[in-house]
């Protein structure tokens, strides 16, 4: 029986979304499959988030509207538009637009969660400011 080490606290304990620490120290093309709604059950109850799949990947991403932003600005606001497209996911201790949240600022942590980010496209001619 072979056993692989995990590579991340994220990798210990895998579930249905992709999450920062899974992504590591490099950039990830993925092409998008599907975007829709889903309710899912968080802190404050169960709230509706905006889900992507991918081709190459059989974990999701919940997709946060600085994410969703980056890849309307790259695609257009047409969702169908979106689907087939590559786009190139990383993971950053840099919330933006803020450095650090409200709440981390309050508790006294110095260094915010990693989260994920999207870095272009390989589907894009040249480079674009979103």
């Amino acid at each position: 029986m072979t056993t692989q080490v995990p590579k991340s606290f994220d990798d210990l304990f895998p579930g249905r979304f992709v999450k920062a620490g899974n992504l590591g120290d490099r950039k990830h093309t993925v092409t998008i499959a599907d975007v829709r709604h889903e309710d899912l059950e968080g802190e404050r109850g169960a709230e509706q988030k905006v889900i992507v799949s991918f081709r190459e990947s059989k974990r999701d991403l919940v997709l946060c509207k600085l994410n969703a932003t980056a890849i309307a600005g790259m695609f257009g606001k047409s969702i169908p538009d979106w689907i087939g497209k590559r786009i190139v996911l990383y993971s950053t201790n840099e919330l933006m637009p803020m450095p650090v949240t409200r709440a981390e600022r309050q508790a006294g942590k110095s260094q915010p969660d990693a989260c994920i980010r999207i870095h272009g496209s390989p589907d894009l001619a040249a480079d674009m400011p979103v």
